[in-house]
């Protein structure tokens, strides 16, 4: 097992070597880096199991001239020798008391190593060879320079509104915006002159949800009102928009419509 350890480390030594002559080639020369990167995996595949014929050839012929009997229990869970025979494959050498017991590795492990090899390799030529996908620094420069960008986006355009500090416009040019928005969106069912027809009637004092102010008026625009058909308009507005029909809506109170609906709710002096 110590031979493929040190192979293993040869062989990714190998892989950086290329790594880092690539940076200084082109991507065409890189395809051919591969080619060789997948020969030479190949051929170390080849001498690991050479090494590992070869290693239980030398522990077969050096039990036989012991006179030594042993047999592995075989199966691809458990390939080690037998318990009680543990001591026939003992090696010599020992420190502080401790002997190094010289038992083969279960395939399972065998598989899943030489499997870890086979996935680093294509892992780093994907990555670091041919440069197609980003790596975790480059990923991590990259969510640093969307955020750099969107602080300074919040920056130029002032904090971002929502319910908790949102105040009621009142600018006419703002208003007259707010008021093409909800002819736009809301007068389907709350008619343009805010009389209300499947939605509530927004011209009297009676409120079915929250207390008439900019918060809870912004509030129920941007979140909707589950199981009825205010939906949530937050993804069709921006919070900004919101706040301009928001404030329109409070410049409905105390018009007279054509065709007003009952009223609804609660009465909120």
């Amino acid at each position: 097992m110590k031979y493929k350890l040190l192979l293993g480390l040869f062989f990714f030594a190998g892989i950086s070597s290329i790594h880092a002559e690539s940076n200084l080639i082109s991507t065409t020369n890189n395809t051919l880096l591969v080619v060789v990167g997948i020969v030479l995996l190949g051929a170390l595949l080849v001498l690991f199991r050479a090494v590992n014929i070869l290693s239980k050839a030398n522990l077969d012929k050096l039990m036989s001239d012991q006179g030594i009997s042993y047999q592995q229990s075989g199966g691809f869970f458990d390939n080690a020798v037998a318990v009680e025979n543990e001591a026939d494959i003992l090696l010599d050498h020992e420190y502080d008391g401790i002997r190094e017991l010289d038992n083969s590795l279960p395939p399972w492990w065998v598989v899943m190593f030489y499997g870890c090899i086979a996935v680093s390799t294509v892992y780093f030529t994907y990555y670091h060879v041919l440069d197609m996908g980003l790596t975790s620094s480059q990923e991590y420069e990259l969510e640093i320079q969307t955020a750099e960008a969107l602080n300074k986006a919040n920056k130029k355009n002032g904090p971002s509104i929502n319910e908790d500090n949102v105040v009621a416009l009142t600018d006419a040019g703002k208003l007259e915006q707010g008021k093409t928005i909800f002819e736009g969106n809301c007068a389907a069912c709350h008619i343009k002159d805010g009389g209300g027809g499947i939605g509530p009637n927004l011209t009297d004092k009676y409120w079915l949800h929250g207390n008439g102010t900019i918060n809870t008026i912004f509030h129920t625009i941007s979140e909707g009102v589950p199981g009825k058909s205010m939906i949530a308009w937050k993804t069709a507005l921006s919070p900004t928009d919101i706040q301009k029909v928001a404030s329109y809506v409070l410049t409905l109170q105390g018009t007279t419509p054509a065709a007003p609906k009952e009223s609804e709710g609660e009465l909120i002096e």
